[in-house]
C-alpha cells in the first residue's frame, strides 16, 4: 500500500498537467535535407529539343531558434523553417505536441507537423537542452524560459 501511494504522488507529481503554462526559446542549429532542382534545355540545328531535369538532395547547417509553450495544459512547438516539409499544418508556424510527457528530468513529444512527418523533440530539463529529430534533419539548442506577459525590451 505504501508503494501504491508513493508511485500515485510521483504520477501526480509529474505528469502533463503539473506544467500549466510554460513558455521556452531554444536557441541552436542543426542540419537539415534540401532539395535542388535543376534543368537544362538543348537544342540540335534540325530544331529539335531535349529537356534534362535533375532533383538533389543536400545536407545543409542552419542556425535558428525553437518555441515552446504550454498553455492550460495544451503544448505546441515552433521548428524552424528548414525541418518543415512543404505541405504541413499548424497555425502561424505551431504545431500542436502529441504524447506530451513530463517527468523529473525530462519534456518530451512529438510535433503534428503532417501526417508522414511528426518530429520528436525531448527537453532536458536539468541541462535546458532541447533535441529535435525529424525526417528532413535535427536541431539541438538551449532553452531559455521567458514570461510572455514580460514588458517589452525595445
Amino acid at each position: 500500500m505504501l508503494v501504491e501511494l508513493f508511485l500515485s504522488i510521483a504520477f501526480v507529481a509529474f505528469d502533463e498537467s503539473s506544467i500549466s503554462e510554460l513558455n521556452l526559446t531554444c536557441a541552436g542549429g542543426g542540419i537539415a535535407q534540401v532539395q535542388t532542382n535543376g534543368s537544362a534545355n538543348a537544342f540540335d540545328n534540325y530544331g529539335n529539343s531535349i529537356t534534362i531535369t535533375s532533383r538533389r538532395a543536400n545536407l545543409i547547417e542552419y542556425q535558428s531558434t525553437v518555441d515552446f509553450s504550454v498553455e492550460g495544459g495544451i503544448a505546441k512547438l515552433r521548428l524552424p523553417k528548414a525541418l518543415l516539409p512543404p505541405l504541413r499544418g499548424g497555425k502561424d508556424g505551431w504545431f500542436k505536441v502529441k504524447k506530451f510527457s513530463v517527468d523529473e528530468t525530462t519534456i518530451s513529444g512529438k510535433a503534428s507537423v503532417n501526417f508522414l512527418n511528426n518530429p520528436e523533440f525531448s527537453i532536458n530539463r536539468i541541462t535546458g537542452i532541447l533535441t529535435v529529430n525529424s525526417k528532413n534533419g535535427s536541431f539541438a539548442g538551449e532553452c531559455q524560459a521567458f514570461d510572455k506577459n514580460a514588458p517589452r525590451k525595445f
